[in-house]
């Protein structure tokens, strides 16, 4: 652990997807065996990682359950990085491995590459929730137990909260009502 600060922690080697196991390991380790309570651990990978080979250490201690795998997409170059040789693998594993699909930074991207964004999104991770947003503002009930599956092409608007009767094709009994 290279720093702490409050409730977060800052491991050495900068690349948990690299060097899987070693400080991810022992950082769940310290966090289960503080005796501290806690509400959830949140690991933030970025760039090339491999998020579905990070929550697997997660799943492998009975102390620890996995809400699910959240991938922030930049709208406004992601289909330029898909056309990339050296990184379409990646970003696609990315998006087949996730739960939920934050589609950020749409104020950037104009309405028709954000539905063009949509559209490949849809064609690689299928029906995987999309929502989108500026900023990475996402509603926090929605991190925890994850949002409900949406229509393909059919993301959630900023600020949209489904409750019963919602136009969404979707299962309530996981939505996010005004309770959650």
């Amino acid at each position: 652990i290279a720093s702490t600060d409050g409730n977060t922690m800052a491991l050495t080697n900068g690349c948990v997807c690299c060097q899987i196991g070693d400080d991810l390991s022992a950082a769940l380790i310290q966090v289960l065996e503080s005796g501290v309570p806690f509400d959830a651990v949140v690991v933030e990978a970025s760039g090339v990682s491999d998020p579905w080979r990070i929550a697997q250490i997660g799943r492998a201690d009975p102390g620890l359950s996995l809400d699910g795998v959240i991938v922030l997409v930049d709208a406004s170059s992601v289909l330029a990085h898909s056309r990339d040789p050296m990184l379409s693998d990646t970003l696609e594993r990315q998006l087949r491995a996730a739960d939920l699909i934050v589609v950020n930074q749409t104020d950037r991207a104009s309405a028709t590459e954000r539905q063009a964004v949509r559209q490949w999104v849809a064609q690689v991770a299928g029906p995987t929730p999309q929502f989108e947003t500026t900023e990475a503002q996402v509603p926090l009930p929605m991190l925890s137990g994850l949002a409900g599956p949406v229509t393909p092409g059919e993301p959630m608007a900023v600020g949209h909260v489904c409750e019963p009767g919602c136009a969404h094709d979707h299962d309530h009994s996981h939505a996010l009502g005004p309770d959650a």
